[in-house]
């Protein structure tokens, strides 16, 4: 995808719902994320249907390194706890880290949606895209930034570190499908509910379990990003 589809992207993905919304009113809260990242979606396919080295690029996957993605996955997830830490002692009420609606929305935005278009536009886009003018070091950090960006104040520590990892393995691959895989076990995993649980119950002791799994996780994947471009050559990958 080249660089300019990607930024293209990312301006669709954060600002076309106020526009779009005035045109066509919405229920509102995760129905609208639904519309945005459909439109985003549509986008991004009509940009990459009429090249087909570039999707199967994109999209390439090889089983050899699904071990160390799902280690990836298991540390990042891990490190998310940073998020319900912050949340708590900034504004300790679960509802604000979520957007009301049905479960069934909820899913499909959060774990299927969100990864997909977040994937395409900040990996997909902006990572193979600015490679091509800008040294990788600096497109895997602008990515990272830029996923903080688009996340609320209380995820941006955790968006930043987990959009850098993402970033990274995007420009060794080539792949968004490992990001994608990676981002969905993320956000799919349903154990945030039960730390803001202990928090509530013992802010001291919530906040030490949280400092150790977030240690854990940043090691973890860290050893999972070594075994993973240990596992394949970036020539092959």
């Amino acid at each position: 995808m080249r660089w300019w589809q990607g930024i293209l992207l990312y301006i669709t993905i954060l600002y076309i719902g106020g526009p779009l919304f005035i045109i066509f009113p919405m229920p509102g809260g995760i129905y609208n994320d639904i519309v945005i990242r459909l439109v985003t979606l549509v986008i991004a396919a009509i940009f990459l249907l009429p090249n087909p080295y570039a999707c199967r690029t994109l999209f390439r996957l090889r089983r050899p390194l699904l071990g160390w993605t799902l280690a990836i996955a298991a540390g990042l997830t891990m490190v998310s706890q940073v998020t319900i830490l912050v949340a708590f002692w900034t504004e300790p009420d679960m509802s604000a880290i979520v957007h009301p609606g049905a479960a069934w929305a909820q899913f499909l935005s959060i774990v299927i949606l969100a990864p997909l278009s977040e994937e395409l536009v900040l990996r997909g886009g902006i990572v193979t895209g600015l490679c091509e003018i800008l040294p990788w070091q600096v497109t895997v950090a602008l990515s990272g930034l830029l996923f903080a960006r688009g996340h609320s104040s209380f995820k941006a520590l955790q968006a930043l570190f987990a959009g850098v990892i993402l970033g990274y393995l995007c420009w060794y691959t080539g792949s968004i499908l490992y990001g994608v895989l990676i981002h969905m076990f993320i956000n799919a995993f349903p154990g945030s509910q039960y730390m803001f649980a202990l928090l509530e119950y013992s802010a001291a002791l919530g906040t030490a379990v949280c400092l150790l799994l977030i240690a854990g996780g940043v090691a973890l994947t860290l050893w999972g990003v070594r075994g993973f471009t240990r596992r394949a050559d970036r020539s092959t990958a």
